[in-house]
């Protein structure tokens, strides 16, 4: 994925076994010190089986720790010949975004705030759909083509649906001349490369 700085180090397990003509292939993997285009997110716990046909594989996922989940997900990849699917549920608590920061592109950028909430992503591998409800606490973004930057209200809410993210009525403050306004509106985009506003 353009955009994606990802370092930290791989410590676990993969095995492949065989047992009366039946595949167990599982992965037991922990990333410590992960950071996401330089923002520390401490560690990942990433758990993977395989089906003995080698084409479904279930995932779990821990970002954190157990005390203090970050990310907690749960699903399967499918690889089929032509084309991989995912369908993951994911729960997010107080999300850095600043890591994505680089994702807005020339759109949006200077992202912030932390991000919670649910969600689920299904579809093809390479460009699925996003649905769910998400809100962020202490966000804050600016828009490079306007020359300005904006903080939200204390909450702000997110509904996802595609590759559409739908913001609630919220109120925004410009952080440089403190005048304030109500914002709300959509962020299209086509596998977090093409960023329309609406």
């Amino acid at each position: 994925i353009d955009s994606l700085a990802l370092t930290g180090t791989i410590n676990g397990n993969l095995r492949f076994q065989q047992e009366k003509g039946i595949y167990k292939p599982t992965s037991k993997l922990r990333i410590d010190s992960l950071s996401v285009n330089k923002i520390p997110f401490r560690e990942l716990h990433l758990d993977i089986a395989g089906s003995e046909t080698l084409s479904t594989y279930q995932i779990n996922a821990l970002l954190g720790n157990p005390e203090n989940k970050i990310m907690d997900a749960s699903g399967a990849i499918e690889i089929g010949d032509e084309a991989s699917t995912i369908d993951l549920n994911v729960k997010l608590n107080e999300l850095n975004l600043k890591a994505f920061d680089p994702f807005g592109a020339e759109v949006v950028s200077n992202l912030r705030g932390m991000l919670s909430g649910e969600a689920n992503i299904k579809g093809p591998l390479v460009n699925p759909a996003i649905d769910g409800k998400l809100s962020i606490k202490n966000g804050g973004l600016s828009i490079p083509y306007l020359n300005v930057d904006y903080a939200f209200q204390e909450e702000t809410n997110i509904n996802l649906s595609e590759n559409n993210l739908q913001i609630e009525n919220t109120s925004l403050t410009d952080t440089k001349y403190k005048t304030k306004g109500t914002f709300y509106g959509a962020v299209n985009h086509t596998n977090f490369r093409e960023w329309n506003l609406d």
